[in-house]
């Protein structure tokens, strides 16, 4: 590797798991590089997200698995010796601390994150193959293996120095109050909302999210764009509570602005309405920009009870009305919005009787 991008292990923070194929694992940290100054992150600007435990194998859900797997076979180029390769397949089996999955790896992937497609979460660690070209599966240790979680709830070494704080927002629990107009947002440190991991984009997963919320102040369209900022947006909207399900999403998008870059959104609103807005990234990136949300009311008629559009309410208008008396649900007459023509529609009439004004 390039001397940029070689990072040394601090023995110190090195917490080890070592008995079978699904209790194996490793947790240490590295020194930042010494030509760059950066850590991995920081020099890459990707990272993971940790599920909070490996999910159901039912429906067979796609795995992939990517890492430096070693190729030694005399009917294969040497090329694909220890170079990063990835493959996908179906999960077949999660229990206990298990999972197995039918995904083609090689000698030196062990230790590899095992990554769950639909969301682009880790749901753990490859450890050991175990299948053939028609048999068989490989297997690895689950996320929510008791040990691995004790390691990172107390790591050592380099690893416990201090971590940066978390957005205030970073939860759709937290989410911040915001008027409407221009609001400073930045995802920098967030983490993918833990709870709303199922909850993509279109099946795209939102990572690196931050949220906010709103109360609508008029009837008509809501329009929330961020198409400054410095990393790549994606948008979504929800009525009501915290989502739990993708079904939830009101709209979202990770396009729409007219430079080209950043995300737009709109969907229709009544007044009083309040939602929350989740902003994140498709692939884990961060950093600022400006939300900014707009509400365009519909517009109304300025004289809704001049029915026959001659510029006044007359005799004419009054016909009209009388004539649609009654059930008259989305009907002109019905000037009050309550599915039906009666009184209270004809002394809104007789209230605006003479020249528009």
């Amino acid at each position: 590797a390039h001397p940029n991008d070689q990072y040394a292990i601090d023995s110190q923070s090195k917490l080890v798991l070592n008995q079978n194929c699904s209790n194996e694992g490793m947790y240490f940290g590295v020194f930042p590089n010494s030509n760059t100054g950066l850590t991995p992150r920081q020099a890459q600007g990707e990272g993971y997200v940790l599920a909070s435990s490996a999910p159901s194998s039912a429906g067979s859900p796609t795995v992939r698995i990517r890492g430096y797997g070693t190729t030694t076979s005399t009917n294969l180029p040497n090329s694909w010796n220890s170079v990063q390769k990835e493959h996908t397949g179906p999960l077949t089996q999660s229990f206990g601390t298990t999972i197995r999955y039918v995904v083609d790896t090689t000698g030196g992937n062990s230790g590899s994150a095992v990554i769950r497609e639909s969301t682009g979460d880790v749901i753990g660690i490859h450890t050991c193959g175990g299948c053939g070209p028609s048999f068989g599966s490989n297997v690895g240790t689950a996320i929510q293996h008791p040990t691995l979680q004790d390691f990172l709830a107390n790591p050592a070494g380099v690893c416990v120095d201090d971590l940066p704080p978390v957005p205030a927002n970073n939860t759709c629990s937290d989410s911040i109050f915001v008027s409407g107009g221009s609001t400073s947002i930045d995802n920098s440190d967030a983490t993918t909302s833990e709870g709303q991991e199922s909850v993509t984009c279109g099946g795209t997963a939102v990572q690196s999210d931050v949220w906010y919320s709103h109360t609508a102040g008029c009837t008509g369209t809501m329009t929330i764009s961020v198409c400054d900022a410095d990393f790549d947006v994606n948008i979504s909207a929800f009525l009501g509570s915290c989502p739990n399900t993708e079904e939830q999403v009101v709209t979202c998008s990770s396009s729409g602005c007219e430079n080209g870059s950043g995300a737009a959104i709109s969907f229709d609103i009544s007044q009083g309405q309040f939602f929350r807005i989740r902003i994140g990234s498709d692939n884990s990136s961060q950093g600022v920009g400006t939300m900014t949300i707009e509400c365009t009311p519909i517009d109304e008629p300025a004289c809704p009870a001049d029915l026959t559009g001659d510029g006044e309410v007359n005799v004419f208008d009054l016909l009209q009305l009388l004539s649609a008396w009654g059930s008259c649900p989305d009907c002109n007459e019905d000037l009050t919005g309550t599915g039906e023509v009666n009184v209270f529609d004809l002394l809104d009439l007789l209230a605006e009787w003479g020249p528009c004004s």
